[in-house]
């Protein structure tokens, strides 16, 4: 998880549909690192109704 964060910033770049399916793959598998853009990211868009999956 660590190197694909840091080969590809999922966590600090990308649209909302990747984002959103990185965050769904991070929780899963508890990466740590992606907690604070999870955090910041459902609080930018949790007016959207399509966090059902985090």
């Amino acid at each position: 998880m660590t190197d694909l964060d840091a080969e590809f910033r999922f966590s600090d770049k990308g649209n909302f549909v990747i984002k959103r399916q990185w965050f769904v793959i991070a929780i899963k598998h508890q990466y740590q690192p992606a907690h604070p853009a999870i955090e910041a990211f459902m609080i930018a868009t949790s007016r959207t109704g399509s966090l059902q999956t985090l």
